[in-house]
């Protein structure tokens, strides 16, 4: 549930940003995180919440396709953002 609200907290705030003080590369690189771990906060943890309750093979692939492609959207992502930081730095010497 955590996941979920902080989320979207951030997915909002970014949207709704009056001031456009979020605009950038690295901010859109946060946005997509936060999206990314949406994907694995909603479906994920609900599908594993179901595969308590039914298991069954379908289930179990549904599970680990939802958690894998949202873990590798998240370290993608995060692997964008450090690339982003190093070619920021890197040009600032």
């Amino acid at each position: 549930m955590l996941t979920v609200v902080l989320n979207a907290l951030v997915i909002i705030s970014i949207w709704k940003d009056p001031f456009k003080n979020f605009e950038g590369i690295s901010n859109y690189l946060i946005l997509n995180l936060a999206v990314s771990d949406l994907l694995v906060g909603i479906p994920a943890e609900l599908f594993t919440a179901l595969l308590h309750w039914f298991p069954y093979e379908s289930v179990m692939q549904v599970v680990d396709i939802t958690s894998a492609l949202g873990f590798y959207a998240s370290g993608l992502t995060i692997l964008g953002l450090a690339v982003e930081r190093m070619i920021v730095i890197s040009h600032i010497h």
